[in-house]
């Protein structure tokens, strides 16, 4: 899957209200330009009858997200995430059963565990080398 190795993705003003779950398999990402695009936000998907209603609507097949399994009716997603320093990128996962939906709503919330302590442990580095910084200005 070549879209693996893609560095930069520029989807500006393409009316996209989330990314395909493939966007987190994306390793070597650098850049994500999505400008002009009404994406979706926590509070537009916060309960199931939100969801259904403004998350994209589900292919008439497809691949199950946790699966891999081929679907003809799945159940829907969506998850946020920090991707190439843009905050709470939504990322739609269509499902096949409701057990895997439960599973991937578990996997995505320790994804995002993680991703907020990994930013608030990059923002305590910074703000130690700002402090060492600043002791080290000010002593003659």
């Amino acid at each position: 899957w070549n879209l693996k190795k893609l560095q930069e993705l520029q989807a500006d003003t393409n009316r996209i209200k989330a990314f395909p779950s493939g966007v987190l398999e994306m390793r070597e990402l650098e850049k994500l330009f999505i400008h002009n695009n009404p994406l979706l936000v926590p509070e537009d998907v916060a309960d199931e009858a939100l969801m259904e209603q403004n998350a994209p609507t589900p292919p008439p097949s497809g691949d199950c997200d946790q699966s891999r399994t081929r679907f003809r009716e799945c159940f829907v997603y969506v998850s946020f995430h920090d991707i190439c320093g843009v905050p709470q990128v939504p990322i739609v996962h269509f499902l096949a059963t409701k057990q895997l939906l439960e599973q991937k709503r578990a996997v995505c919330m320790e994804r995002r565990k993680d991703e907020l302590q990994q930013k608030q442990d990059s923002e305590s580095k910074i703000n130690a080398i700002k402090a060492l910084k600043q002791q080290q200005t000010k002593q003659p």
